[in-house]
């Protein structure tokens, strides 16, 4: 069984918003898919976690080690997700 792509735009930037905030949406969004919510200070762990859920196995998901915070990685994340918008 191979993944799907998503049609869906995500709406939230994580440069504006709390880590909290970012993966409860992350988690209203695509709760079809759980994936393991670690605190902001483990974040690394939410981030292999999303990356290894069928939904977005698809999707080429940065390693999430290779980033110094969750915004930045979140950011490229939101951008492979939606699509590049600027």
């Amino acid at each position: 069984m191979t993944a799907r792509k998503i049609n869906q735009f995500f709406p939230v930037l994580p440069n504006f918003t709390s880590w909290e905030d970012y993966t409860g949406q992350l988690a209203m969004y695509y709760g079809q898919e759980p994936f393991a919510m670690a605190s902001e200070d483990n974040w690394q762990e939410t981030a292999a976690s999303i990356a290894s859920t069928p939904t977005f196995s698809s999707y080429a998901i940065p390693d999430a080690t290779s980033y110094s915070s969750w915004q930045e990685w979140a950011d490229d994340f939101t951008t492979i997700v939606n699509g590049k918008t600027r």
